[in-house]
């Protein structure tokens, strides 16, 4: 299966949702019947463990790899492109309004599937909806009219720093096939506190963000963009990057 699949996204309203298993006791060893149970030594010194569950009410927020990345790059560095600039510098402040003023909707064939917008009421299927991308473990669009004001301040909190900035080729799909959206930079951040299996990364096109995109469960920030190289065309040239990975 090719790699673009782990990238692909459920919707960006449900990015964060995370669970916690229930920690377990021991299941205890039933004694034969008739037969009295001695304990051991150890048995007889040693406490019983006793299960108990974290108290850190962001412990299920986190992912499960938590290796710290080490080819980060520091905090405010640029690149002299203005749109990848302000990206970067919203995600390094988590600064959601500055995230959501970048946003650029487009006009999308809307659809009765999951994977395209769906039609507004009274409008016939394959009529243009304003709606921007999002990515994760799927695709899909989401329209203008859905607020995202708690979504995109989930997304940049965080301490994320740039990772890689890439120009891109044409998009292997197009986005009538559900493929990405066509764009000019490709834009990896990741947390410099090692949550290294939630990257961030956005399409820019223009004067703005047309992708939204967060790692699929484990994913690391080299994977997420070797799938980025594989959607847009890339696998048979030469990269190019302004911030290349390190």
């Amino acid at each position: 299966m090719s790699g673009w699949a782990a990238v692909l996204a459920v919707p960006l309203l449900m990015l964060f949702v995370a669970c916690g298993d229930e920690a377990q006791a021991p299941t205890p060893t039933a004694s034969a019947p008739g037969v009295a149970s001695t304990p051991s030594p150890a048995q007889t010194t040693a406490p019983t463990a006793t299960a108990t569950r974290t108290t850190d009410p962001t412990a299920t927020l986190a992912p499960t790899s938590t290796v710290a990345p080490t080819a980060l790059y520091p905090k405010g560095t640029r690149t002299g492109v203005i749109p990848v600039d302000a990206f970067i510098a919203a995600m390094e402040a988590s600064d959601a309004g500055a995230l959501t003023a970048l946003l650029r909707y487009q006009p999308v064939p809307c659809a009765s599937n999951d994977y395209l917008p769906k039609c507004l009421a009274g409008s016939v299927e394959g009529a243009p909806v304003e709606a921007i991308r999002e990515t994760r473990c799927d695709g899909g669009w989401i329209p203008r009219t859905v607020d995202l004001t708690s979504s995109i301040a989930r997304y940049v909190k965080g301490n994320f720093v740039a990772y890689a900035v890439a120009r891109l080729g044409k998009p292997a799909r197009t986005i009538q096939g559900n493929g990405n959206p066509p764009g000019e930079y490709m834009v990896m951040m990741e947390d410099s506190k090692g949550h290294s299996g939630e990257p961030r990364a956005v399409i820019i096109s223009g004067d703005g963000v047309v992708q939204v995109s967060t790692g699929c469960f484990d994913v690391s920030a080299s994977m997420m963009l070797d799938d980025y190289l594989y959607v847009y065309a890339l696998v048979k040239l030469p990269p190019s990057y302004l911030l290349p990975p390190k």
